[in-house]
């Protein structure tokens, strides 16, 4: 639970001066509760990743997983779940000397923090070649300087968030051509005393949550400003709380996911929005299958997965978490949850998923009865739940002796059983109809030699198969003229 003792605190590069009252209104007062919104399970799906000595981990967006591995000075990069988490490459050989986090933006840029250097290097995208770009940073407590580097975060800007142990601050950093340009840095150890900083991750409503490696110590939330907002939920062993989290991560929906290393687990909380409450918890003490030893970072990745760097064990685990129905989609977001439907599909957009919805289109009649639940109608004069036909005259081309013409027709999923065509006079009453050749590409040619003199109009329907619904004819669809 969100604690509302909140104090203004110093900043590195701009006076924030005061806790805003608007920005209590945003974050704070929107019902907070230590209650869960729906308890979350995590399942086990292994040590994926052995032989490591991770720093903080990252993931892409197509679900690639990075491990700075620190006693080897160098960046791992692991393949997905479905490609087995198979070793990929690596990056940093000779450039890094301690690599303590990665993080990648919404573009797919590496960033690694190195410890031993007090600096960043940035790299570019797996699909680009993780090409070095460059390295921002010296020791130091002014911009664009770093002192106890720990965890990386990214926003959707994209901006580059550091955490600082020994300067007791985040620093904002902004992309640009490989180097690093320092925007503006906030402090989070005051009011105190308050350990050094551990970990930092941030929300899409650009809400900064940070933590302490002292077991004491709560984390804490800001807003977008750097404003201290308050303490969030206690330091302790308890269900909900804390014990020097090294590591924060937000999921897809926002909410906090937590290494908790002094526990020995991963815990995870509601979004900000949804006051933050305590929604679910895995791991105990221990090495074997669904134990931990001070795990240290997590990353969540597509298809319901988080990675945790389990440090103490020496690899890196994947679990499975919020998907009951085990079909990739996280239930928080799964427009059919209890049914496995790892397409998501949604023809109607109705945000009921096809799989559970009784009328897939949206055209008001129930799948069972409609003989086309995959397709709205524009038209469906016959109450089948199918398009009615309809045809059309795409080409027209006339000689001194015929006129051939040319057209398309659409019967809906049903199709069409034929396309048929009448040529008439203007002002005539009756219409005589002859087959066309071809269905959906139909053509017919016409001799005009027994046409007399003047303007004709060309006429088509189309014959819906299994309805054999017809199309009405009362409009001409071409017109051509017979001269003498």
């Amino acid at each position: 639970m969100l604690s509302l003792s909140a104090r203004t605190h110093k900043t590195s590069a701009r006076s924030f001066g005061r806790l805003l009252p608007a920005l209590i209104a945003a974050c704070c007062l929107l019902g907070l509760s230590a209650g869960s919104a729906g308890a979350v399970s995590f399942e086990w799906e292994g040590a994926t990743i052995t032989g490591v000595t991770p720093g903080s981990i990252a993931t892409d967006r197509a679900g690639r997983v990075y491990v700075p591995v620190r006693n080897q000075a160098k960046v791992n990069i692991y393949d997905n779940a479905r490609g087995g988490n198979r070793l990929l490459g690596s990056v940093g050989a000779g450039q890094l000397q301690d690599p303590i986090a990665a993080v990648i933006d919404l573009r797919g840029y590496l960033y690694v923090a190195d410890a031993a250097k007090n600096a960043i290097i940035s790299y570019g995208p797996y699909f680009w070649g993780t090409k070095y770009l460059g390295t921002t940073g010296t020791l130091g407590g002014g911009l664009g300087q770093f002192a106890g580097l720990r965890q990386l975060a990214a926003d959707l800007e994209p901006r580059i968030y550091a955490a600082e142990a020994d300067n007791g601050r985040v620093q904002s950093l902004d992309p640009a051509r490989g180097s690093l340009t320092s925007l503006f840095a906030f402090g989070v150890t005051d009011p105190g005393p308050w350990g050094p900083v551990a970990g930092v991750a941030i929300d899409t409503n650009n809400r900064f949550v940070v933590s302490s490696a002292t077991p004491g110590d709560a984390p804490r939330l800001y807003g977008s400003n750097g404003a201290l907002v308050g303490a969030i939920e206690s330091a302790g062993p308890a269900p909900g709380q804390v014990s020097g989290a090294l590591g924060l991560n937000f999921d897809p929906v926002d909410r906090l996911m937590v290494a908790d290393t002094g526990n020995n687990r991963v815990e995870l909380f509601n979004s900000v929005g949804g006051g933050l409450g305590f929604l679910g918890e895995y791991g105990t003490a221990g090495a074997g299958d669904g134990q931990f030893n001070a795990p240290g970072s997590v990353a969540t990745a597509p298809g319901a997965l988080v990675y945790v760097a389990d440090d103490g064990n020496g690899r890196v685990v994947r679990l499975r978490y919020d998907d009951n129905d085990r079909d990739s989609a996280l239930d928080a977001r799964d427009n059919c949850v209890g049914k496995a439907n790892p397409l998501q599909g949604d023809v109607d957009s109705d945000a009921i998923g096809d799989e559970c919805d009784p009328d897939i289109d949206g055209d008001l009649y129930p799948n069972g009865s409609d003989k086309c639940p995959l397709v709205k109608p524009y038209t469906d004069k016959n109450k089948d739940g199918c398009q009615d036909p309809f045809s059309k005259v795409s080409k027209l081309r006339k000689s001194s002796t015929a006129v051939s013409l040319r057209g398309t027709a659409s019967g809906s999923t049903l199709g069409i059983a034929r396309v048929e065509v009448a040529i008439a006079r203007a002002g005539a009453k009756k219409l005589h109809f002859v087959r066309a050749k071809g269905t959906r590409r139909w053509s017919l040619k016409v001799n005009t030699r027994s046409l007399s003199s003047g303007r004709y109009r060309v006429y088509t329907r189309a014959v819906q198969r299994k309805s054999r619904l017809v199309e009405p004819a009362k409009h001409a669809k071409a017109s051509f003229r017979v001269g003498r």
